[in-house]
């Protein structure tokens, strides 16, 4: 049943395809039907491919979620050696008395952050807490001020502020108590990020898909700029900027402009419903 059902999918597909009738010239036999070649989709460059070496930077540090309604971390996770190197790192002296004050009101998290590219100093870029102690639920706290580092070590950004829900449209009777929250914008940078990879004379074009024949159209179009360009590899075309006025507004050009990209044919095929859907790039000879 299931290979008949597959079998009227197909001719369904036949029927809706556009068709051109060619005659073959070697045996004289009737007219063969054979489906049109979809028309291929243009894209901006910017849409398939990116720069390469605009890469984010992971921002990392520890820091006190208080405010905590009887769901923080206990007396043992608040006594145990990171916990109070951390406060001490934080100005808090490692006293039992501060400790046992603190039980189940506040939580020990990690906060970590993605700074993208070309952000600058007093920008906000949201943030993200995981408990490291043994606490039940980070909502409704309130995460104090910490500093977050990169990973050559210099201080970035600074962040505190209100603990929500990664997932702000659920709601909020009967979900699982979150041990890992977000501070929306709650991170204030306090350097700037700059690319190196612009300031070179050569710069590369990364395509998302890798293709060999929608490089050669990338360069081929970026050529008609008035720059140098060549397929280094199928998801790489590099751009020679050498003598370039304003590479900044150049490649802003080269972003918008359009090329036609290949992509791959597929048919998906749902055997428990058995239907059969085709994608505009799939030839049916």
């Amino acid at each position: 049943m299931k290979k008949w059902i597959f079998a009227l999918a197909l001719a369904q597909l036949v029927w809706a395809q556009p068709v051109t009738v060619t005659v073959d010239p070697t045996y004289g036999g009737p007219p063969s039907p054979k489906a049109a070649p979809p028309a291929l989709a243009k894209y901006r460059i910017k849409d398939i491919a990116h720069l390469a070496g605009l890469n984010t930077h992971s921002l990392t540090g520890y820091g006190l979620v208080a405010g905590l309604a009887n769901s923080g971390d206990t007396q043992g996770a608040l006594s145990s050696p990171l916990v109070l190197n951390l406060l001490n790192h934080l100005g808090m002296q490692s006293n039992p008395i501060i400790t046992n004050g603190m039980n189940r009101n506040v939580a020990v998290v990690a906060i970590t952050a993605e700074m993208p590219p070309f952000c600058r100093s007093g920008d906000r870029i949201d943030v993200r807490v995981s408990s490291l102690g043994d606490a039940k639920d980070l909502q409704g706290g309130t995460l104090l001020s910490s500093i977050l580092k990169g990973p050559d070590g210099k201080i970035y950004a600074s962040a505190q502020g209100a603990v929500s829900s990664l997932n702000p449209t659920k709601p909020l009777q009967g979900t699982k108590p979150a041990i890992v929250g977000a501070v929306l914008q709650g991170a204030t940078l306090s350097a700037n990020l700059d690319s190196p990879a612009l300031a070179r004379t050569k710069v590369s074009w990364e395509l998302y898909q890798a293709d060999l024949a929608t490089a050669t159209r990338v360069a081929a179009a970026l050529s008609t700029l008035g720059c140098i360009a060549r397929v280094v590899g199928p998801s790489t075309v590099e751009l020679d900027l050498t003598g370039m006025v304003d590479p900044m507004t150049f490649l802003a050009s080269c972003g918008e402009t359009e090329v036609t990209a290949d992509r791959p044919a597929r048919v998906v095929c749902d055997e428990r419903t058995g239907s059969v859907v085709a994608g505009a790039e799939v030839r049916l000879l």
